[in-house]
């Protein structure tokens, strides 16, 4: 509500933009169409070394996926990242975004970059849900998936159209990752 609030505010009426907003949004976690938060729009992002990829939900529907390969270049590869989420986030007006919370450890590209798209889409004023690799596991199976091979192979399921889609690892990582909060936040509604 704060972020349209923000953006269709002049500063004066800032507030009572804020509290109208609030009302469009109170009782059905949507923005204002009575459908129980299922048109959501969210941004997944799956952030590797040296690529990124999207996926962008409009409630569970799948509008769009791509992967973006970055420089072998620390400074090059950051900033094509952050000019590809900025690129996505103007093609497509999304509320939040998730992202896959990088462990501590020696993923230290993984995670300068993470910071910097998270970073970047806070700017936007997005909300933000950052995603555990064992939640995405126990969310996509029972008994829980054992690894990133099984998860792939179950949103390959539950998608079929992803199977000739360029660079379709990655972006089955994103889509489990919008699946997830997708479903989940429909849980939340």
């Amino acid at each position: 509500a704060l972020r349209h609030a923000l953006k269709s505010s002049s500063g004066a009426n800032l507030a009572k933009n804020f509290h109208m907003e609030l009302s469009r949004f109170h009782g059905n976690g949507s923005h204002g169409n009575g459908s129980n938060g299922k048109s959501a729009r969210l941004i997944a992002v799956r952030v590797e070394r040296r690529s990124v990829a999207v996926a962008v939900f409009y409630g569970d529907h799948l509008e769009y996926a791509d992967v973006r390969h970055l420089s072998s270049t620390k400074d090059k590869a950051l900033e094509s990242a952050i000019a590809f989420i900025e690129w996505i986030a103007d093609q497509f007006p999304v509320d939040s975004a998730a992202l896959e919370l990088i462990p501590n450890g020696n993923e230290i590209q993984r995670r300068i970059i993470s910071t910097a798209i998270i970073d970047s889409l806070r700017a936007r004023l997005m909300s933000i849900w950052e995603i555990e690799k064992s939640d995405l596991f126990q969310a996509f199976g029972y008994p829980p998936l054992k690894s990133r091979k099984e998860l792939r192979a179950v949103v390959g399921d539950i998608l079929l159209s992803l199977e000739n889609v360029k660079s379709n690892i990655l972006i089955k990582d994103a889509v489990a990752l919008g699946l997830h909060v997708q479903t989940e936040r429909s849980f939340l509604s």
